[in-house]
């Protein structure tokens, strides 16, 4: 029953906080150990925790150099990932197509090249695609994928 009480002045009172809540239901009436009650309703009491909780900082890591260079033409630092499997229409039927993601480290430009399969073969056909369309490629990152590494 006290519970409810103090429920109705929290109410009343506007969610903000112990140090207005423990006066105003002293008004009313005598609670003993009324600090223990407050703390467990404000406990589980949504409202009160979103206005009361601290503020977080975002923490993000140092960028590379190569994502800070300014003068540089796109794509001079650049990562690449494939994607797929992308059904493509081919003639009177479909194939099984992949897709190389290539991102701009500096301007976060993208480019895409279609690949015909996950072999390496295929893959090294796309990058030179890549390198001829952008000359002054001077880096290039990526995960260490089984096509990747078998064209490094």
């Amino acid at each position: 029953m006290t519970a409810v009480i103090v429920c109705h002045i929290r109410e009343y009172v506007g969610h903000l906080g112990r140090w207005h809540l423990i006066p105003r239901a002293c008004e009313k009436l005598w609670i003993p150990q009324m600090r223990v009650l407050v703390r467990s309703i404000l406990g589980w009491c949504l409202r009160c925790k979103k206005l009361n909780a601290r503020k977080t900082v975002q923490q993000m890591a140092p960028l590379s150099r190569s994502r800070t260079i300014i003068y540089q033409p796109p794509f001079s630092y650049s990562a690449m990932d494939l994607f797929g499997l992308i059904q493509v229409k081919h003639s009177r039927g479909t194939a099984k197509r992949w897709c190389c993601l290539f991102t701009s480290m500096n301007t976060c430009a993208v480019h895409l090249e279609l690949v015909q399969s996950m072999n390496t073969d295929d893959f090294i056909m796309c990058l030179r695609r890549f390198i001829d369309h952008h000359r002054e490629v001077s880096q290039l990152r990526c995960n260490r994928g089984s096509n990747f590494v078998g064209a490094e």
